[in-house]
C-alpha cells in the first residue's frame, strides 16, 4: 500500500467529521449516541467507519464516497447542533475528497480559509 499526502488529507477529513458527529461542543464533551439514528433508524456514519475488521472499515469508507445523496443527507442530520456552522465546510470538503484530482494541499487550505472567514465572529462559547 502506497501512502501519500492525499491519504493524510483524507484522514484529516475523517477526524473533522468524527468530531462534529461524536462530540457536542468544546472541551471534549462526548455525545451519547443511541445505537441507531433517531430519525431514520440508520447506523451513525462514524460507527460504520469503525467496523471490526479492516475490510469492513474500508468498505464503509468507500461507500461513503460513492453514495453521495445518502451521505450528504446523513452528514446534515448527524452533525451535532453545536457544529452546524461547520456543515457547509464538511459538505464542500466531502465533494472535494470525491475528486482525487482536486485533493491537493492548496485546494484544502483555500477551502478552509474561505469557511473560516465565513464563521460568526466574536460569538461567545456556550
Amino acid at each position: 500500500i502506497k501512502h501519500d499526502y492525499k491519504d493524510d488529507l483524507e484522514s484529516m477529513f475523517y477526524v473533522f467529521v468524527w468530531t462534529c458527529i461524536e462530540y457536542r461542543g468544546p472541551l471534549g464533551m462526548k455525545r451519547i449516541l443511541p445505537k441507531r439514528t433517531p430519525d431514520d433508524n440508520l447506523n451513525w456514519i462514524t460507527r460504520e467507519w469503525s467496523g471490526s475488521t479492516y475490510e469492513q472499515c474500508s468498505a464503509a469508507k468507500t461507500q461513503f464516497f460513492y453514495h453521495s445523496d445518502h451521505y450528504t443527507t446523513q452528514l446534515t442530520k448527524q452533525f451535532d447542533p453545536y457544529f452546524r456552522d461547520l456543515l457547509p465546510l464538511a459538505l464542500e470538503w466531502y465533494n472535494l475528497m470525491k475528486d482525487p484530482a482536486s485533493v491537493r494541499f492548496d485546494n484544502v487550505i483555500a477551502m478552509l480559509e474561505k469557511h473560516l472567514a465565513n464563521l460568526p465572529q466574536d460569538e461567545p462559547s456556550p
